[in-house]
């Protein structure tokens, strides 16, 4: 259905970006009232986030997203913005942020000066009519939404906030000449709007431009020149195009910018005039084609607080760029992202200069030594990740203990051992931990049971001698990799482990038979076990009657034995089939063959005689 926004203006220029409420000393007016319940009704509302709106209610004013004016009692203001995605968010608060968003028609006639529609999931054409608003200040519309032509933009001359990232605007050749018609832009969000060509022409009448986002197009060449003479802007985003030159001179007077974004572009060249950037705060050069390593006039960004050159070649020790940051930006930078940047040598005790560190990525590279103890000075720290390096030696209570923000830990892929006593409380509580080929066995780490907000766990590979805890499937866990250890014994019960999306058990030493399956699982690796027996619970199961969402069953290497019940018909998702190297035998059921979805089927080594049933 195509969606028809109209209608709207906005008082506030103030940019919320949760719902709102607002209250009057003399109430709504009871036409406004009256419109704000017919606009309800042509929306979709999934979750009920508008709850609030109901003819019960009478002022009309402390509903949700609603402001009015104080004195007057007129709805100044309309934010139905979805609450933008955490920086490190659940699998589940993801899911109901996206069953949250609003859709169908918007067809809206109060007087208002702020309408705010993003991060919804409205679509159709954006009505030109939208130009009658003459008042309006803020404007706020994203999604799969279309436009012609934007030249009703260009009779908005109050317009401060522009917002229409994912837009497709590809047929509006016209964007640039109507963006020059808006003399009171602050803010202008144009990404991801399938843009090409950006305006040769400088762009004179932007003084009062502070944010430009028109990232995610198709910019390419050259970082254009048009953008020098915008003094005062203070965030720039132009990650996710073509650019492919060096870094332009005038970039560097831009001395009031305080974030830089330039991620995912093919820029080459030397970064050291980007040490003029004296009020930058936050610095993002990532997967880019720079060279030169990182250089000493970084030491000078006395103000960064976040800088991440992920997949940049520097090519450098890791205590040389420590070194570089050692003075003023060690006390304020908060997120360090250096991943896969080709960073050698030991990691030292001067990591423990960089108090305010929340976040430290430091993966897919090649340190090597022993984590310093000084770790456990980062009392700030909530994100550590070091997988995939050279680190060895042992990593114990004194690494941990001053660490209670911390959410994430990764560390696979390095020989590390995990060593804390019988009784350790860790002060902290996980959502991700993945310690893939660390020693943490031969028992079970008991420290893991306090972990009761794990929604992502990987301890493969982590010599483990030993049963599987029941309590591990309690958690909110909607992935879980135990393989390549020594779990024995039957797998506990997962029926209501309704949470649990993959589960992998592959290599370990598992008997008993197939376990009940929650309804929301669509990856279960069980190969290279002793498990026994028939399928038919698996599959045919009262509780199992529709497998909707399994894409992967992978049981190859177990003694499976017996024929395959008929039940297949309720596998309709199933991508991948492994039942090599079992047991079973007879012919194969006529279900099967209703496995349209079926990409990859693996029968090899059992005694199955007869057809293929397609």
């Amino acid at each position: 259905m195509k969606i028809v926004v109209a209608f709207v203006f906005i008082a506030v220029a103030t940019i919320n970006i949760s719902f709102c409420k607002g209250s009057s000393s003399v109430g709504c007016l009871q036409s406004e009232r009256l419109a704000l319940l017919r606009f309800k009704q042509d929306l979709t509302d999934p979750v009920n986030r508008l709850a609030s709106w109901t003819s019960d209610h009478e002022d009309c004013c402390i509903w949700s997203g609603v402001v009015c004016d104080n004195l007057t009692g007129h709805v100044l203001k309309l934010n139905l913005r979805t609450p933008p995605k955490k920086e490190y968010s659940t699998p589940a608060e993801d899911e109901a942020r996206e069953r949250s968003k609003l859709s169908g028609k918007i067809n809206h006639s109060l007087n208002l000066r702020y309408l705010s529609l993003s991060l919804n999931s409205f679509q159709g054409m954006i009505p030109p009519q939208l130009g009658n608003l003459s008042n309006l200040q803020y404007l706020g519309l994203d999604g799969i939404l279309d436009v012609k032509s934007l030249w009703w933009l260009s009779r908005l001359s109050l317009l401060k906030h522009l917002e229409l990232d994912g837009v497709d605007l590809s047929n509006s050749s016209n964007w640039s000449q109507v963006i020059h018609t808006l003399p009171s832009l602050v803010v202008l969000e144009l990404s991801n709007c399938m843009l090409h060509h950006f305006p040769p022409q400088t762009i004179a009448n932007f003084s009062s431009l502070a944010s430009l986002d028109l990232s995610g197009n198709h910019f390419e060449g050259p970082i254009p020149n048009g953008l020098q003479n915008w003094t005062s802007i203070r965030h720039l985003d132009l990650s996710g195009n073509h650019f492919n030159s060096s870094m332009p001179s005038w970039l560097y007077k831009l001395r009031n910018l305080e974030e830089l974004f330039l991620s995912d572009n093919r820029l080459q060249g030397s970064m050291d005039g980007l040490g003029n950037l004296s009020s930058i705060k936050a610095l993002d050069l990532s997967l880019n084609d720079f060279d030169g390593g990182m250089p000493v006039s970084f030491g000078r960004l006395c103000n960064l607080r976040s800088m991440s050159l992920e997949a940049v070649i520097l090519n450098q020790e890791i205590s040389q760029i420590l070194n570089i940051f050692s003075e003023c930006v060690a006390k304020v930078l908060e997120h360090l992202n250096l991943a896969d940047t080709q960073l050698f040598g030991p990691l030292t005790n001067q990591l423990g200069c960089f108090k305010n560190f929340k976040s430290l990525c430091l993966y897919y590279n090649s340190i090597s030594g022993s984590i310093p103890r000084s770790l456990g000075e980062l009392s700030s720290l909530e994100i550590l990740f070091l997988a995939d390096n050279q680190f060895n030696g042992t990593l114990s209570e004194i690494h941990f203990n001053n660490l209670t923000r911390l959410m994430a830990l990764g560390v696979s892929g390095n020989s590390l051992m995990f060593k804390f006593p019988p009784q350790w409380a860790p002060p902290f509580k996980l959502l991700l931990l993945r310690l893939g080929s660390c020693h943490l066995g031969p028992h079970f780490p008991s420290w893991l049971r306090s972990q009761r907000s794990l929604f992502y766990l990987d301890i493969s590979n982590s010599c483990i001698f030993d049963t599987i805890p029941q309590y591990l499937f309690k958690f909110p866990s909607t992935f879980l990799n135990l393989s390549h250890n020594k779990f024995s014994g039957e797998i506990p019960n997962l029926i209501q482990s309704n949470q649990l999306h993959v589960l992998d058990l592959n290599s370990n030493n598992l008997s008993g038979s197939l376990p009940q399956i929650p309804i929301n699982m669509y990856v279960l690796d069980l190969s290279n076990n002793a498990i026994l027996g028939s399928m038919y619970a698996l599959l045919c199961h009262e509780m199992n009657e529709s497998k909707s969402s399994m894409e992967m069953l992978i049981l190859n290497k177990n003694f499976l034995s017996g024929e395959l019940p008929d039940c297949w018909m309720n596998w309709q998702h199933l991508k991948v089939l492994n039942l090599e190297n079992n047991r079973f035998t007879g012919t194969l059921p006529p279900s099967i063959g209703s496995l349209t979805s079926l990409q990859s089927l693996n029968l090899r080594k059992n005694n199955f005689v007869g057809e293929v049933p397609l």
